[in-house]
């Protein structure tokens, strides 16, 4: 399995994407973060969290970059919180708009 960090600097735009080769297709994720008149993409496969807040932290090292250590807290916590919301809807803790009161878990 191969894993590869592409980091695309351009004017108004840093894309960041990790992808593994493997044989298996996998959904892509995504974060983006708006910056004034700049936008920061970055896309990952499931299973590639590590590596993504890897390239935060050397993109905010890097001082060429317009990316900060404050950018990297706000994708962090974003991607944390997607992390968790999926968690809870595998556990079928998340509440749904579609449940009725009735069908609600009786803990929530």
């Amino acid at each position: 399995m191969k894993s590869s960090v592409i980091y695309s600097p351009g004017k108004g735009i840093g894309f960041v994407s990790i992808i593994r080769e493997t044989n298996m297709p996998k959904t892509q994720k995504e974060l983006s973060l708006l910056k004034g008149t700049q936008k920061f993409l970055f896309r990952y496969e499931p299973g590639n969290e590590e590596e993504i807040l890897d390239a935060f932290v050397d993109m905010a090292h890097d001082r060429n970059q317009d990316f900060d250590w404050f950018d990297a807290a706000v994708l962090s916590f974003q991607l944390s919180k997607n992390l968790v919301d999926e968690a809870d809807e595998l556990l079928g803790l998340k509440k749904s708009a579609e449940k009725s009161p009735a069908e609600a878990p009786p803990w929530l």
